[in-house]
C-alpha cells in the first residue's frame, strides 16, 4: 500500500487493485472521482444561532426558533418583529434553555407583507432574519 497526498481544491481520480500473498495483482476497480474542498476540521458552533422561521412564507402563524450552543448570562430572550419601515409589530419574551428553543408567533389572518425578526439577548442583537406573510 502506498500513501497518496491529497491537495484540497483539486480533482482526484482513484482506482485500486489488490495484490495477493503470491504477488498476483487483481484488475483495477472502476475509477472514482473525489474532490476535497478542505482538510480543516468542521467548525464547532458556539454561542446562539437564530433559525429561519417555519413555515415561510405563511398566512397566520409561524414558529421562530434559535439554538443555544453556549449558555448566555441571561435566561431570557427577546424576539422583536418589525415591518420593512422599521415599525415594531410585536415583542415576545421567552426563556432560554440549552439546545433548540422555539416560540409561536401568531401574526393574524389576512395581514400580508415582509417582516423582520430579531433575536436580542442581554441587550445585544444576535441576528435578524426575514419572514413573509401571504394570504392563502
Amino acid at each position: 500500500m502506498s500513501e497518496v497526498k491529497i491537495i484540497p481544491g483539486y480533482n482526484h481520480f482513484f482506482s485500486v487493485a489488490r495484490v495477493n500473498e503470491d504477488g498476483i495483482e487483481s484488475l483495477f476497480s472502476g475509477e472514482q472521482f473525489i474532490q476535497i474542498l478542505s482538510t480543516d476540521e468542521p467548525e464547532v458552533k458556539k454561542g446562539i444561532e437564530l433559525l429561519q422561521n417555519r413555515p415561510n412564507p405563511f398566512d397566520e402563524s409561524t414558529m421562530i426558533g434559535f439554538i443555544v450552543h453556549d449558555r448566555p448570562q441571561s435566561d431570557k430572550a427577546l424576539i422583536t418583529i418589525t415591518d420593512t419601515q422599521g415599525q415594531m409589530a410585536q415583542q415576545m419574551t421567552t426563556s432560554i434553555k440549552m439546545g433548540v428553543n422555539e416560540i409561536l408567533y401568531d401574526h393574524g389572518y389576512g395581514k400580508v407583507g415582509t417582516y423582520f425578526y430579531n433575536l436580542i439577548i442581554d441587550g445585544k442583537t444576535i441576528d435578524t432574519k426575514k419572514m413573509v406573510f401571504v394570504a392563502f
